[in-house]
């Protein structure tokens, strides 16, 4: 399983193998994809930065995909409501991401 907690500034991630109960799951791998603004000097337009962010989590996505994959997708739902109609349209940007790549290989995503 790919487990994610999806952000554009920052979308964690573990793969873990499900074990019949849940004190046989066994994490595998994990991390945190960090994705970075530029210097204020080399910013483009903040659509361009958008969907340069959202590619990178996309790529780094990809490649946890080709080591451990294919797999059945969960990902944690915000609780609490973002700071910001800002965030709250970048943790969108990252969830389009996800649902993206499931649907291209064809994974469930719970």
């Amino acid at each position: 399983m790919l487990a994610l907690d999806p952000g554009l500034a920052k979308c964690g991630w573990a793969v873990v193998e499900l074990g019949r109960y849940a004190e046989d799951d066994r994490p595998l791998a994990g991390g945190v994809i960090v994705t970075e603004l530029p210097a204020k000097r080399a910013r483009g337009s903040v659509v361009d930065e958008t969907v340069r962010r959202a590619r990178q989590i996309g790529d780094e996505l990809a490649r946890v995909r080709r080591a451990h994959g294919p797999f059945v997708v969960t990902a944690a739902e915000c609780f609490s409501p973002p700071r910001s109609s800002i965030v709250a349209g970048q943790v969108g940007h990252a969830w389009g991401v996800l649902l993206e790549q499931s649907r291209a290989h064809d994974e469930g995503l719970l």
